[in-house]
């Protein structure tokens, strides 16, 4: 069963404005955990809301949560939960008054013995009478996820759930989210900036650039194009042109080159056969050979289409 199944959604806030989204075809099976990436103005945030029920396309040929159109007829969002990355409780209230309180908002009927259970298994026993502000923010994240599973979601979306939160705080989320999957069986989204978090948490990955879906695979899939380990050049934002000139003329076809402030960075995403001739003919001082990241292949499909001759 598909949770999500969405057909050529577009999305624009403007009639005379561009598409913030536009063409997306998405499709996401109960129990998966998705990650949706891609560089600030993507249009992640826009997508997200379009899900979640807050924002209605500009125009789209299908658009199915958990089997419904939740644009046709009432506005309603069939067990959907949404978790932004601040704080939505009241500080001023306990952890026990800010889930009641928002239970009652949502005409959910949960008795307190239900309510300990899930903050103790997520471990926040003990915390409930505290008020909100004396959590971390670690704790607060959890607290805001914990409501949203009380009201029986089947499809959680979150948006970067750990932005903040200090390693140890981070492993607690992920850990949360990895058993919400797999012992409770809630599909799960989540829009991150954090490439290792997604690599680590999700089983499928989306790209998101200007508006619209460049990739989508399997987290084992995503890798398969690319040799398992790659080669990092640092170099000076001089040497850029004739570094791209020289890895063309080796035959090199899978790598790319970026310049932040006065460096530049090339990576090679294909086995290199003989290095010692590669480094020799290339004129390379130095390199880092490593393992390839979800990070890689993200900067690869970004810029990949920027290199001269492509």
């Amino acid at each position: 069963m598909n949770i999500v199944q969405i057909k050529n959604c577009s999305k624009k806030y403007n009639k005379n404005e561009f598409f913030s989204i536009e063409n997306i075809d998405l499709k996401i099976g109960k129990g998966e955990i998705v990650g949706l990436i891609g560089p600030n103005g993507a249009g992640k945030t826009t997508l997200i809301k379009t899900l979640s029920g807050l924002l209605k396309p500009t125009e789209y040929e299908e658009f199915k949560i958990l089997g419904d159109d939740i644009y046709k007829g009432k506005m309603k969002v069939p067990k959907v939960g949404l978790v932004l990355n601040s704080n939505q409780m009241y500080d001023g209230l306990t952890v026990m008054e800010n889930i009641q309180f928002f239970l009652k908002m949502h005409k959910i009927k949960k008795n307190k013995e239900e309510i300990m259970s899930l903050l103790k298994r997520f471990n926040l026993q003990g915390r409930e009478s505290s008020l909100v502000n004396s959590l971390s923010t670690g704790m607060k994240q959890k607290l805001n996820i914990i409501r949203i599973v009380l009201l029986e979601v089947q499809f959680l979306i979150l948006d970067e759930p750990t932005s903040g939160l200090d390693p140890v705080s981070k492993s607690d989320v992920h850990n949360l989210l990895y058993t919400l999957s797999k012992e409770m069986n809630i599909t799960i989204l989540i829009s991150s900036h954090i490439m290792n978090e997604v690599q680590r948490l999700c089983t499928r990955v989306v790209f998101l650039n200007k508006g619209q879906i460049i990739k989508d695979n399997n987290m084992d899939d995503i890798f398969k194009e690319f040799h398992k380990d790659v080669i990092e050049l640092r170099i000076s934002k001089d040497e850029t042109k004739e570094m791209d000139k020289r890895l063309r003329d080796y035959g090199i076809k899978k790598y790319i080159i970026w310049s932040q402030n006065d460096n530049s960075t090339a990576l090679i995403m294909e086995k290199i056969a003989r290095k010692e001739t590669f480094i020799s003919k290339l004129q390379i001082s130095s390199f880092n050979e490593r393992p390839v990241q979800l990070e890689d292949v993200f900067f690869y499909e970004l810029y990949k289409d920027r290199l001269e001759g492509n």
